[in-house]
């Protein structure tokens, strides 16, 4: 019986693949270790205020500065005795979204808030 002995393209294919396979199963290693535990926390930035015939629009993008995700973010803007809201559906940790909340009239002096989330 003879034994084959491998060439030395098998070699440097095993030894890439070796490589490649500890880097991935390092890579999990260590976002496992460092994956942080942080609740969803929110901040808002507010952006332009635009006006389309009656309407004004105000444009927010909502930050979520914690580790974990955050489901059905309801973001409410109160203007008077008028309310406008918007349900973001996920915001995952370390992510920000844009939405737009819309007024009958100019929200320079809204008073806007998250009211609450939900964990995925």
């Amino acid at each position: 019986m003879s034994r084959e002995t491998r060439s030395t393209a098998e070699w440097i294919s095993l030894v890439i693949s070796i490589g490649l396979l500890s880097c991935l199963v390092g890579l999990i290693g260590w976002l496992w270790v460092t994956e942080g535990d942080q609740p969803a926390q929110f901040r808002l930035e507010l952006g332009q205020v635009r006006q389309v015939e009656q309407q004004f629009y105000l444009d927010l993008t909502v930050h979520n500065d914690g580790d974990r995700a955050a489901a059905a973010v309801e973001i409410v803007g109160s203007l008077d005795d008028l309310q406008s809201n918007v349900t973001l559906d996920l915001l995952p940790g370390h992510a920000e979204q844009t939405v737009t909340l819309i007024f009958n009239s100019d929200p320079q002096s809204a008073k806007i808030a998250v009211v609450g989330y939900s964990e995925p």
